[in-house]
């Protein structure tokens, strides 16, 4: 659960300043087209977590939707000093988003002025990694639409999908594309262990592409790469394992999917990703990793 009065500050295009103050124009087209994109990093020991990875993504999608901005113009070192300066805290998350700010009405408008850039960074309590329940549910994703591979902060059928897996008694929702293939969770990339290989959703399933996912791709030995492919429900079917993946869950193990139960967390390949990637975050943050925040930090 997110404790988020103990840094009410906001970063507003250089400025820190409180968080009970208005930061969005009305005619700002965040708020007016959903046009914004966002990251969210894991904090811990005062260092971002992969930060080159997310400001990548970020950067390469705002030059999509016409609200291109410098790695200059977004220096989250600048960004999380100054909101640590105002009210320090050690480990949690920083969230970067930007819009391509004011402008007229209509589609067709260009912006008045330059991006609106809000930032904020967040302790947390307890991020849980414990198996999770899955619900297949009924909102589809369309692997044609570019906004399903941009991290957009419309966000709404994900929260549709999470309140029909809620209502049905599960954790979270599995979303699946219109033509059945497995797409990603609400918040998570989805990764399946079928006794052989990993496996993730190919390009095509409209999900967004998670930079832990690559980044624990990357750190994974030859024999454990990740393969992408078309999977569907037969898939779930014969699976071993299946897993979460982001930057603040870090790997969290699946239970069940509907009725269909799993025993991701018992499989030998679950304990050896959680193990690489970990050793990744203390490589770049240092030991004392915050494990009563993120634990899958822990050292099991």
């Amino acid at each position: 659960m997110s404790n988020d009065t103990s840094h009410d500050w906001n970063w507003v295009n250089g400025q820190v300043i409180p968080g009970q103050q208005p930061v969005v124009h009305a005619n700002d087209q965040g708020f007016t087209l959903g046009m914004g994109l966002f990251e969210t990093i894991a904090v811990v020991n005062c260092k971002m977590v992969n930060v080159a990875s997310h400001l990548h993504r970020l950067l390469a999608g705002l030059q999509q939707i016409g609200a291109a901005l410098s790695s200059e113009e977004l220096n989250a070192e600048r960004i999380l000093h100054d909101l640590l300066d105002k009210e320090p805290g050690r480990h949690g998350v920083l969230r970067i988003t930007v819009t391509p700010g004011r402008a007229g009405r209509g589609l067709n408008v260009q912006p008045v002025g330059t991006p609106t850039i809000v930032a904020r960074f967040s302790e947390l309590g307890f991020v849980s990694t414990h198996p999770v329940d899955l619900h297949i549910a009924s909102v589809r994703k369309n692997p044609d639409s570019p906004s399903s591979y941009l991290k957009s902060t419309h966000y709404l059928d994900h929260i549709m999908a999470l309140r029909e897996a809620r209502d049905a008694g599960a954790d979270d929702a599995l979303l699946l594309t219109v033509d059945g293939r497995i797409s990603c969770s609400t918040t998570a990339n989805v990764i399946i262990w079928d006794g052989h290989q990993l496996k993730q959703p190919d390009v095509h399933a409209a999900a967004l592409p998670g930079t832990t996912l690559a980044l624990l791709n990357a750190l994974l030995p030859a024999k454990r790469k990740i393969h992408a492919a078309p999977l569907t429900r037969l898939d779930l079917d014969v699976a071993k394992g299946v897993y979460l993946v982001n930057s603040l869950k870090g790997i969290q193990p699946v239970n069940a999917i509907g009725d269909r139960r799993y025993y991701s967390d018992l499989n030998g390949v679950y304990a050896e990703m959680t193990k690489i990637l970990r050793a990744y975050v203390v490589a770049e943050c240092g030991e004392h990793v915050g494990e009563e925040v993120f634990p899958w930090l822990g050292e099991g």
